[in-house]
C-alpha cells in the first residue's frame, strides 16, 4: 500500500499544470476531513488565484488501496 495523492474537489488552477489531468470520484463521506473543509471552505473555492495566500487546494494523501479501487482506480 502506498499513499494516493489527491485533491478534494476540482482545483483549475492545479488542473493547468498538466497537459492531460484525470480524476476520480470519491464521496467526502468516505474520509475524516469534513470538519476542516466546514471550519474553512474549500481554497478553490475562495483563493483560486492566490490573492490570499498559498492555499489554493486541500491536499489529501489517501492509505486505501480498497477505497480508491471502490471508486474506479486501477
Amino acid at each position: 500500500m502506498a499513499p494516493h495523492y489527491m485533491v478534494v474537489e476540482h482545483s483549475p488552477w492545479l488542473s493547468s499544470w498538466f497537459e492531460n489531468c484525470d480524476f476520480i470520484k470519491i464521496p467526502i463521506e468516505e474520509f475524516d476531513i469534513l470538519e476542516i473543509i466546514d471550519k474553512y471552505g474549500l481554497p478553490q473555492d475562495w483563493n483560486d488565484d492566490g490573492k490570499y495566500g498559498p492555499e489554493r487546494y486541500i491536499e489529501v494523501h489517501v492509505w486505501s488501496d480498497e477505497t480508491i479501487k471502490r471508486y474506479g482506480y486501477k
